[in-house]
């Protein structure tokens, strides 16, 4: 009996010490919990991993398909213009041979002019259905005799008759495939093509053919790891690529209707998986590649064996820290019980030491007041990213701000004391009402009040800022009141806040014996003021560190502002996006950047001089800083913009003429171009012409087709055409709008 008492008395006594907050329990759960962690974090890694060389796969083989359609679409444009240029010269395109035989000469001249526009096509046919002749830059022939002479390795010289006899109603491409004969023989040196056959209207008796040789294909879809298409009307136009797959296999896979965006899916062939890319574009050509996944595993294979490594050599020191953290967290615990007189029974008792520090700690709070008016200012500065964030933020600080509409309410007194008096009773009378939510806070640089008043009915907050006016005009002689419009996206507390301001500074001009709304005194806004051209050219000169650059483009924005005339609000907003767009790039240190942005001080500017002046200083602070503003820009994508803007007249001027100036290939040249500027070349170079032509037609009185010329484009009717696609005008409407 006595050696059962005293196993069970020596149980119990191990079940009193295990209840109790030792220290080394701790240590021992906190060692399986970081080594939990290890294997949690290895196990992050590897999702982690897996995603990011997934997400880089898929967006190589994007930007590989990208290269394929700006390529080619940028063709397909070019043979576009020329029918639509070729539907408008009827006179030098409907004839007979016999009866005008002078035209033909007119004709081939014009075809010859065409072939020199672009390398897309080896040689351009017309052929007038209701003749027998068909054209080409250097001849006619009888249509039997081209098609005996134009041998094709998958039509009959029958079949291809027939099918130019036909009147097409759309475009027709013949897939890629093996041509011989006189023609070939003669006028090109190409072992295959593919053959463009575009209708012209609106009589259809007239077709435009494009042979587009198979050296064209090699350039554009060469690829060693993957495969690249260009499909038409579910046939394989071109193919390049060293899979072995076959067309039916392949269009097999895009059965379903494409979209007009980039579409990515895992595909399987012979029991092989392959990554899908394709797109589909407005002239139903649908273009894609496709690469074997086995390129996404091999990565992350090698990138496995790096994560394992890295879990091995978190544990080591993780191990040697535990130790040593133990070590000194049991002396630390000496040390206190020392201090709080305690004895060695206790030395690592974490229920008594905890009753001790919470009895001579105590952690200092901030006041409601004091995060609330931080909570308003942040919103009122656009600070929030979303909703959700301000609606978290809110919540902090005891408020509940998820309703519809909000306000911005501008208040103020000349006689300095009352207004205090009264801003505490508008405090209550927010409080009190169960319909709205808000809060205010002194804005001590002008020494105004600013509210914001949240509510789901517009009614509830009108009711709202009468009962906080009748409050104002009670307390306050010469009280001014202003109001925003409602607003509903919460990221726009900046705008309310213009919003509030403009309406407040027309309290001279209008009835301030009662709310000033701003929807009652806002004036039109013009957001175009500003191209997006001019705010590219001056983020690229900050980029450059080019202060006279930046001078002159600010001089340039502010003469146009000038001219436009634009009410307060306008410059005011434009002054707050221009400096978002800068800010964002170069974010600096925020103290610094609150010197020159600041949704409050925005009160200031109330001219173009002011204007000027706040947006010289943002960019000289942005020139001075220490932040890293050197042109991270290549010298390829500088040297671009710097030869369009020397040589935009020349008519010759195309992005195969630029890239070979600049000694690299035409895919480089876009891709750097694109990855430093955020547009194309070629829409550089069209905006750059556009923005000249605009100056033209303003200040000169030059006629429409002197101006083309003078920006680069020979025919006026293709100019016209552009124009008014990036202005939405005609160049007579535009000018006439002076």
């Amino acid at each position: 009996m006595d050696g059962e008492g005293y196993q069970g008395g020596f149980m119990r006594a191990l079940r009193d010490k295990l209840k109790v907050q030792n220290i080394f329990h701790y240590i021992i759960i906190f060692s399986m919990l970081v080594m939990l962690i290890i294997l949690v974090m290895g196990g992050y890694l590897y999702r982690f991993y897996y995603k990011t060389v997934y997400d880089s796969f898929c967006t190589e083989n994007k930007s590989e398909l990208n290269t394929v359609i700006n390529q080619h679409e940028n063709d397909m444009q070019i043979i576009t213009d020329i029918m639509l240029q070729t539907e408008m010269s009827t006179d030098t395109t409907k004839f007979f041979l016999s009866e005008q035989p002078q035209k033909s000469t007119a004709l081939k001249a014009q075809i010859n002019l065409y072939t020199k526009v672009s390398q897309f096509f080896d040689q351009m046919f017309y052929y007038y259905q209701e003749d027998e002749y068909l054209y080409n830059h250097s001849t006619s022939a009888n249509i039997d005799f081209f098609c005996k002479h134009l041998q094709l390795q998958h039509l009959s010289e029958e079949q291809f008759e027939e099918l130019l006899g036909q009147k097409l109603k759309k475009m027709l491409i013949l897939p890629e495939q093996k041509v011989d004969g006189h023609f070939v023989f003669n006028y090109m040196s190409i072992e295959a093509a593919a053959i463009y056959m575009l209708p012209l209207a609106p009589d259809y008796d007239g077709i435009l053919l494009f042979l587009v040789g198979n050296d064209y294909y090699d350039r554009i879809l060469h690829a060693e790891d993957r495969n690249n298409y260009i499909i038409y009307n579910g046939e394989v136009i071109a193919q390049r690529g060293s899979l072995v797959i076959s067309k039916e296999q392949m269009i097999s896979s895009l059965t379903e209707e494409l979209p007009e965006e980039v579409v990515q899916k895992e595909v399987s062939f012979d029991g092989e998986r392959y990554l899908l890319t394709a797109q589909k574009m407005e002239n139903k050509i649908v273009y894609a590649t496709l690469q074997p996944m086995e390129f996404f595993f091999d990565r992350m294979l090698s990138g496995q064996w790096g994560i394992v490594m890295l879990l091995l050599v978190c544990c080591i020191p993780a191990a040697f820290i535990i130790m040593l953290g133990s070590k000194r967290l049991m002396d630390w615990f000496q040390n206190m019980n020392h201090l709080l007189n305690r004895g060695e029974q206790h030395a690592y008792n974490m229920e008594h030491m905890q009753a001790d520090v919470q009895a001579l700690v105590k952690a200092e709070r901030e006041s409601v007041v004091m995060r609330k008016t931080v909570f308003v200012r942040n919103f009122i500065r656009s600070d929030y990213a979303c909703k959700e964030v301000v609606l978290e933020n809110a919540q902090k600080v005891g408020m509940n701000v998820d309703y519809t509409y909000y306000v911005v309410a501008l208040v103020s007194d000349r006689e300095i004391g009352r207004e205090n008096k009264a801003f505490q009773q508008m405090l209550e009378v927010i409080g009190k009402d169960d319909k709205t939510e808000g809060y205010g806070v002194h804005l001590i640089n002008s020494n105004q009040k600013l509210f914001v008043i949240f509510a789901n009915e517009k009614e509830s907050i009108e009711q709202m800022v009468n009962k906080m006016f009748e409050v104002g005009r009670t307390q306050c002689e010469e009280f001014v009141m202003a109001v925003s419009y409602y607003h509903e996206e919460f990221t726009n507390g900046s705008m309310a806040y213009v919003e509030a301001v403009t309406a407040y500074d027309s309290r001279y001009l209008v009835d301030n014996s009662r709310i000033i709304f701003y929807n009652d005194v806002r004036q039109p806004v013009n957001w175009e003021i500003i191209p997006t051209i001019t705010l590219q050219n001056l983020k690229n000169a900050l980029k450059t560190r080019n202060g006279e650059s930046v001078k002159d483009i600010i001089q340039e924005i502010c003469e146009r502002m000038r001219k436009e005339r634009p009410s307060m609000f306008t410059f005011r907003w434009i002054y707050d996006d221009i400096l978002r767009i800068l800010l964002a790039e170069w974010p600096g240190a925020e103290n610094e950047w609150n010197q020159i942005y600041n949704v409050f001080t925005l009160s200031r500017c109330q001219s173009i001089e002011d204007f000027n002046e706040l947006l010289t200083e943002a960019c000289r602070m942005i020139l001075e800083s220490e932040t890293d503003v050197q042109s991270q820009q290549t010298s390829v994508a500088e040297n671009a913009m710097h030869y369009m803007n020397m040589h935009y007249k020349e008519a010759d001027l195309n992005m195969s003429m630029l890239a070979d100036y600049l000694q690299i290939s035409s895919v480089t040249l876009a891709v750097e171009f694109k990855n430093e500027t955020g547009v194309s070349p070629s829409d550089y170079l069209a905006s750059l012409r556009m923005e000249q032509a605009k100056k033209l037609l303003k200040e000169t009185d030059l006629l429409i087709k002197e101006i083309s010329l003078a920006v680069g484009y020979e025919d006026d009717h293709v100019f016209m055409r552009r124009f008014k696609k990036y202005t939405g005008k005609t160049p007579g409407q535009y000018r006439k709008e002076d």
